[in-house]
């Protein structure tokens, strides 16, 4: 069951965003043929609500990385518009995604199909802080040969906006929606309670949470984990102010020096764009890395991102 929220949600200091965020469908509402890249990531805390913030969860670590696909959802699902794939979680979730807000007729969690009699509202338009709501759903399937029912709400609360940074850079006018899923699977052999707490965090134009960080509790216990997306998508415009390193090639350390010490953080990334070392110093330590090229990118004090350069560890 823990892949299916995966997909679902599967999904530096900047300078704070002040202006209020309002976001619609036509801001977050998904198309057949895109694709994200996301991250699955350890757990950190969400930090505060309000106007204004910056939210930091720069300092979460990779467990796992994958790909969501929007492509058109099967005719068993007419009332949905679009199917959400997430091939690396094994899991489809079909939506019906509108102006007036997306709703889930049905998932396919590694085969065991979720049909939804009473849709699940994810949320409803238009999200800004302050707003909220919550909705009753309910759906069938079978699971080990037994028939389920389930049965329960989610609660919506647009709690915050700001500036968000992750391990892939920083997010202005970002708006913070804690989301809660309180449901019941009922067969014959008795009842599954669930409680799923999730804090997302929207930008306009990007049609896949920027983040999100899960608290998921069963009757098996309780999991923690958070989802980013990666790809420069959304991203503050790159700085174009130049930096240098040195030495290059390197064995145990390399400077990093801007035209005025103006940055923030050092990021060093793998081929694969995994953030690797996080550095506030000028100075970086790379001795425990292995031999290879790496990518060197500085994420200054105003929120930009420099372009990256590549470095030879031997």
């Amino acid at each position: 069951m823990r892949k299916l929220y995966i997909s679902l949600f599967s999904l530096t200091i900047a300078g704070i965003s002040f202006g209020q965020v309002t976001l619609t469908g036509a801001d977050l509402n998904g198309n057949i043929g895109e694709s994200y890249d996301y991250v699955q990531s350890t757990y950190t805390s969400p930090g505060s609500a309000g106007a204004g913030q910056t939210w930091d969860i720069s300092t979460v670590s990779t467990q796992a990385t994958g790909t969501i696909d929007y492509t058109s959802p099967p005719g068993t699902f007419p009332q949905a518009n679009l199917s959400q794939d997430d091939p690396t979680g094994g899991a489809s979730i079909y939506w019906d995604q509108s102006a007036a807000g997306q709703y889930i007729w049905g998932m396919d969690a590694g085969g065991t199909v979720i049909t939804y009699s009473n849709d699940m509202t994810y949320f409803e338009y238009p999200l800004t802080m302050g707003t909220n709501g919550t909705d009753d759903h309910l759906a069938t399937f079978t699971s080990g040969g037994f028939p389920f029912t389930r049965a329960g709400n989610t609660t919506w609360d647009c709690d915050g906006y700001g500036t968000l940074i992750t391990p892939n850079g920083t997010y202005n006018d970002v708006l913070r929606v804690y989301l809660t899923q309180i449901y019941t699977d009922t067969y014959s052999g008795g009842t599954l309670d669930y409680d799923v707490q999730i804090y997302i965090w929207f930008k306009a134009g990007i049609h896949y949470p920027v983040a999100g960080m899960t608290t998921f509790t069963t009757f098996q216990g309780t999991t923690q984990y958070g989802t980013y997306l990666t790809g420069n998508v959304g991203l503050n415009e790159e700085n174009n102010n130049t930096f240098s390193v040195f030495p290059n090639p390197a064995t145990d350390f390399v400077n990093v020096i801007t035209p005025a010490n103006d940055f923030e953080k050092v990021l060093i990334s793998d081929i694969s764009g995994k953030v690797v070392i996080q550095e506030t110093s000028s100075s970086v330590n790379i001795a425990d890395l292995k031999e290879g090229i790496y990518l060197v990118s500085v994420l200054y004090k105003d929120g930009t991102r420099s372009k990256t350069t590549k470095i030879v560890k031997q």
